[in-house]
């Protein structure tokens, strides 16, 4: 309901004026002088005054004039007796209405517990609510005729109502007084009343213990009835079933009327409870900061799931600026991202690291700016924001694992490679000179010969792939030269080897890449040559490599036949494509691949900004894409292979 509501938030928006004046280094010196003057210089709702209380009475009244006797503890403890008990042991209270005993004006008092250096009870801070202005903050300008609205203090006395003679409460049904008199709860309870007829509605507030009460006059119920009847009057020589069939349609207005207004009712608890669930239940933390038309930023409040990702409370932060309670490295990143959001007029989202009560944190936050329809000004800020503190060192932690798996690729490469060169290409060597000896001792037997030459021209095929794989596997010239440099010798080396017109062109500093990323690209770039070669039937071959400040871009293009597809027209990927695609994924980049009969075309993305690679990691001794890599005979693999 829109009196409960408003009444509400002027309560909330109170406490959290206290809390800010609570912390004024006058009022903890004592300078009651200076604290006066600052009083009676905060914007404060209109007619309202503050006063000050220690434990022997009033200290300041703003007002009276600073110096004026004031009341003593005695002479309101008859009073002030369960309000000042309600305020030790909660913190903070919001009055019945009350006739304060210096200003003889009703009002309605908010209250803060202030305490000493040592936690106890010294005193009482206090903004008094006139009647006046309540009526004016609860009043729903979109009421109509023949319903009234009216705000009740815990005793069930009038605080403000759009009535302006005596208001005539309702009788209210068997136990409805003590669930109203019971503990602090957020309810809301529909009846008749059988006195009167009127529909009533009541809405109780868990925030200030407040009833609001909303009644619907009967007329107003009738009006339907009473219209219909007139109509009968008028048309005097109607037919009695005439007659009957107007009275039914009446019957049946007056229950719309009254079922309408009910579910009225009914759908704006719901939507309450509603919006109370979200805010409290929801796992993301939620904030709204209101943007001032001077342009500053004031916290109106914040689910418990950001106090608990925060560590900072709702009493601490509420009509405060960020600089007033965050670290000013803090207060100034926060607060450069709210203007930069409110410029933008759009959401936005980042991320960042905070110092925060709850500890460094690193929050990405979603900003939604809400713009007054009318002014078209950003009027407040909608927060939703997520600790991902945990996510980011878990990250960092399986980027570290990768770093550390990468690097022990490179040494298993490195020893494959060794091992292969040193040891297996020596033994072929041997089988060769031994070839050699049985060929000088067989002379020119029939048959022979023949046999030694084919068992040569396959070792020498064979000692050719396990130099090609050694060089695959481990690159020495990455170290020296550099990954242009190698790049443009295996390109040149492959293009003599396999008739390929085969050309490259690189741009930007490449051999300033972290050496693994430097390792990936040329994995990549030997991948997909190699596949041009085995598969595509291809005359030409492009590779374009450009590294941008930001940015690396790789571009392998041929004029082949393109990728084999299937019967829906879906290419066919082998094993060496989607290994290229797991290694750039690595990253954080990505790939697409274009395909048709006039050739293939791979694009791929990686960004320079990354924090390392992810794991996408395998065993490099006996991955596939490995193999294909190794040998670039035509009929070394079967076209189901194709990558």
């Amino acid at each position: 309901m829109t009196a409960s509501n408003s009444f509400d938030r002027e309560a909330t928006s109170a406490k959290a004026l206290l809390l800010g004046l609570s912390q004024s280094p006058a009022l903890m010196e004592s300078d009651y002088a200076s604290y006066y003057k600052q009083l009676s210089q905060t914007p404060a709702p209109g007619g309202s005054w503050f006063v000050v209380w220690d434990m022997r009475g009033q200290v300041l009244n703003t007002s009276r004039p600073y110096g004026a006797d004031l009341p003593t503890m005695g002479q309101v403890w008859g009073a002030a007796k369960a309000g000042l008990e309600r305020i030790r042991t909660r913190g903070y209270s919001i009055s019945n209405l009350i006739v304060g005993p210096v200003s003889k004006k009703p009002a309605v008092s908010v209250s803060l517990r202030l305490d000493d250096h040592d936690g106890a009870m010294a005193g009482v801070l206090t903004i008094n609510l006139p009647q006046a202005h309540l009526d004016a903050v609860v009043r729903d300008p979109q009421e109509r005729v023949g319903w009234t609205s009216a705000l009740l203090d815990r005793g069930l006395v009038p605080v403000a109502s759009n009535v302006s003679g005596e208001l005539v409460l309702p009788a209210f049904p068997d136990g409805l007084l003590n669930r109203i008199n019971g503990p602090p709860s957020e309810w809301t309870q529909i009846y008749h009343n059988p006195a009167d007829g009127r529909l009533v509605s009541i809405q109780h507030s868990s925030v200030t213990d407040y009833t609001t009460l909303v009644t619907v006059e009967r007329h107003v119920l009738d009006a339907p009835v009473l219209t219909a009847l007139r109509q009968i009057a008028a048309a005097g020589g109607v037919l009695l079933a005439a007659l009957l069939f107007a009275g039914l349609f009446a019957i049946r207005q007056v229950s719309f009327a009254e079922g309408a207004a009910v579910e009225t009712v009914r759908q704006m608890g719901a939507a309450q409870a509603r919006y109370v669930s979200l805010w409290n239940d929801a796992p993301e933390g939620m904030f709204v900061v209101a943007v001032t038309a001077n342009g500053r930023f004031v916290y109106e409040g914040f689910n418990p799931a950001h106090e608990r990702a925060t560590g900072l409370t709702f009493e601490t932060v509420v009509g405060r600026e960020p600089k007033d309670f965050l670290p000013r490295e803090t207060a100034a990143a926060v607060t450069q991202r709210y203007r930069s959001c409110v410029a933008a007029r759009v959401p936005t989202v980042h991320a960042e690291d905070l110092d925060l009560p709850a500890g460094r944190r690193h929050m990405q936050t979603h900003l939604v700016p809400v713009q007054d329809p009318e002014s078209h000004r950003i009027v407040a800020l909608v927060g939703i924001s997520r600790d991902m503190t945990e996510v980011t060192a878990a990250r960092k932690d399986v980027r570290d694992i990768a770093a550390r798996l990468l690097s022990l690729q490179a040494e298993e490469r490195q020893r494959i490679a060794s091992d292969l060169h040193d040891t297996t290409g020596q033994h072929i060597t041997a089988a060769g000179l031994a070839l050699m000896i049985v060929q000088r001792m067989a002379g020119d037997r029939p048959g022979v010969r023949e046999a030694i030459d084919d068992t040569k021209a396959a070792l020498g095929e064979a000692h050719r792939e396990i130099r090609t794989l050694s060089y695959l596997l481990f690159t020495p010239e990455m170290q020296t030269k550099g990954l242009g440099k190698t790049l443009e010798h295996f390109i040149g080396g492959f293009a003599s080897r396999t008739g390929l017109h085969a050309r490259i062109r690189i741009t930007g500093a490449v051999d300033n890449l972290q050496a693994e990323l430097q390792g990936m690209v040329l994995r990549v770039v030997q991948e997909a040559l190699v596949n041009v070669h085995r598969h595509a039937q291809a005359t030409h071959v492009r590779t374009v490599i450009r590294s941008t400040p930001t940015t690396l871009h790789l571009y392998i293009s041929d004029d082949g036949r393109g990728l084999p597809r299937t019967a829906t027209e879906t290419p066919l990927l082998g094993v060496g494509i989607p290994g290229m695609e797991a290694r750039i994924r690595q990253f954080s980049g990505t790939m697409r691949i274009a395909s048709s009969t006039r050739g293939t075309t791979i694009r791929a993305r990686i960004p320079l900004n990354y924090d390392g690679p992810a794991v996408v990691w395998s065993n490099p001794a006996s991955d596939k894409d490995l193999a294909m890599i190794v040998r670039v005979l035509p009929d070394s693999q079967s076209a189901s292979e194709r990558g």
